[in-house]
Formats: C-alpha cells, structure tokens, sequence
C-alpha cells in the first residue's frame, strides 16, 4: 500500500482522470486572526525599508492568508520596493494582499464549502504486487 500527499493550489483545474482517484480531500485550517499578526509582524520585521504607517493587526483581520500566502505578499512587495526604490506602505501590502485573496479558486461543491485554493489533496494509491 503506498500513500501519496498532494496539496493543490487549483484543484479545479485537474484533469478529470486525476480528480477521479484522489480519494480524500482534507480542508487546510487557516491561522486565526493572532497567528496571522503574528506571521505579519515576522516577516515584517525583515530589513526592508518601511513608512511607519504599516499595522500588521489591520492586515491580519482584513486578509485570511496562510503564512506561504502572507510571505508571499511581503516578498512581492519588497521586490517592488527595491525595483522603485522606495518604502513598503500598508497602501502597497493592501493592493498585494488583496491581489493574492482575488488568485483563489472557489469550489462550488456542495460537500466541499471551502475555497479550492486552500484545499490539501490526500492521494492514497493501492498497489497489488
């Protein structure tokens, strides 16, 4: 018996004969809205160059991300910085924050109500030898 663990960003975009054999679909809990101001606050708290307007607690109650979804604003941000040579602003973490909740794929499912691209696929294949 070998089992296979896959986590998809898009799973609706599988095709049809992978979709079928995946057998358990397991919904990924987010971080409540303290460990999301915890992860802002970490990542923020790098050496890139900040206007003293950032609230981190602001973006952790506005925005349900993973700490991945989170660093992944942050360092899209601060190449943007560095390109323009300026600071980081909660006005660019907002517009980059909201840009990464718009990526997502919504399930329409009825058993599954969560957002597809929050979704960790569980593969479990069976071998016969």
């Amino acid at each position: 018996m070998n089992q296979l663990t896959k986590n998809f960003n898009r799973v609706k975009e599988l095709d049809s004969a992978l979709s079928r054999r995946i057998q358990y679909k397991i919904p990924f809990v987010y971080p409540a809205v303290g460990e999301r101001f915890k992860i802002w606050r970490n990542f923020l708290s790098t050496e890139i160059p900040q206007s003293g307007d950032i609230n981190a607690l602001t973006l952790a109650e506005e925005f349900t991300l993973s700490g991945a979804e989170i660093k992944n604003v942050i360092l899209r941000c601060a190449f943007d910085c560095a390109f323009h040579d300026t600071e980081l602003t909660q006005q660019k973490l907002y517009h980059e924050a909201k840009n990464e909740e718009k990526s997502f794929t919504v399930c329409t499912h009825p058993t599954y109500k969560t957002n597809v691209g929050r979704t960790n696929i569980v593969e479990k294949k069976l071998r016969r030898n």
